[in-house]
């Protein structure tokens, strides 16, 4: 019976082979688990190929990133935004009229 090599620990750890299977480990959709992999340091890995990149996950790692609790960042890995999309109009909107609000009551 083969042994396990303790240079090579993590091959005896489940992996999690796409963005849907580690979004359903975690209970979270696929958007949040790449937000909290951009911004909070979720432990994802990628194989790269051509083209694109298959990204994989350890459950083992997951769990040890969960159980921090706080999902800091990684000390040198910096945050990223995921959009460079301006601000909605809404958004805009809203905060034109919290200004011209706060400068009429200041007047008055």
């Amino acid at each position: 019976m083969p042994q396990p090599n303790p240079d090579n620990a993590i091959t005896d750890k489940r992996r999690l082979n796409s963005w849907k299977e580690i979004a359903a480990y975690l209970g979270k959709d696929v958007r949040t688990v790449q937000r909290w992999e951009a911004r909070e340091g979720l432990p994802i890995h990628r194989k790269p190929h051509d083209k694109l990149s298959s990204v994989y996950a350890y459950e083992a790692e997951i769990d040890s990133w969960w159980d921090q609790g706080s999902h800091p960042n990684p000390v040198g890995r910096p945050l990223r935004r995921l959009t460079n999309d301006p601000p909605s109009s809404c958004c805009r909107c809203a905060i034109s009229v919290a200004i011209l609000s706060r400068n009429t009551s200041a007047m008055g």
